[in-house]
């Protein structure tokens, strides 16, 4: 629980930092920039909003490049407050019952082999692959090659993205869809445990 509001004490400052720079300090670009690198350091596994239209749509108005480094930095952001959260339950009923599955065996054996080469690409991928994540939360992966494999992946993933949103010769809402479309394949495992009830 220390660790949680450790990192609560650096990421709720944090937030309201970027909120007070896009509404009172800065104009414009840098202000819509801002609030880009905020949407995206709340996206997470507790906050499931989309990333790839909102990544698609800013490649299209402003350079793949600093898309790809200011989302990746919001997203790696999120993805600790992922790790602060989980890591405080990994001992709980839950994490034991998710240890116990097949697909937490399958990927602890690769995750064991290369951890950081399968969470850069556990982030990269648009499918959900998040048990790579959670292994390394519960098994306490340092917080440091964490971020930098989350920022890594996700760097390489809203590059592509926003260079997509940038070259496709569609328009906004077509765009929008087009970026939903990788957010689909992480709706999979939610309407699947909706049909089982």
């Amino acid at each position: 629980m220390r660790r949680l509001l450790r990192f609560l004490l650096f990421y709720v400052p944090y937030i309201a930092t970027l909120l007070i720079l896009g509404s009172f300090v800065l104009e414009g670009v840098w202000a819509k920039v801002i609030y880009y690198m905020g949407y995206m350091s709340v996206c997470s596994t507790f906050i499931p909003l989309p990333t790839s239209p909102v990544v698609m749509v800013m490649g299209r108005f402003f350079s793949p490049l600093i898309v790809s480094l200011v989302g990746a930095f919001g997203t790696a952001t999120a993805n600790l407050l992922d790790y602060a959260i989980l890591s405080t339950v990994a001992k709980t009923r839950l994490a034991e019952r998710t240890k116990g599955t097949y697909l937490y065996q399958f990927w602890m054996k690769l995750y064991r082999k290369v951890p950081f080469l399968a969470l850069t690409l556990t982030n990269f991928l648009p499918i959900p692959v998040d048990f790579i994540r959670f292994i390394s939360i519960f098994e306490r992966y340092n917080r440091v090659w964490y971020f930098l494999a989350s920022y890594t992946g996700r760097f390489l993933r809203y590059l592509l993205l926003a260079w997509l949103g940038f070259v496709l010769p569609v328009s906004l809402p077509v765009l929008i869809v087009i970026g939903a479309l990788f957010f689909l394949p992480g709706l999979v495992p939610v309407v699947r445990r909706m049909i089982k009830k």
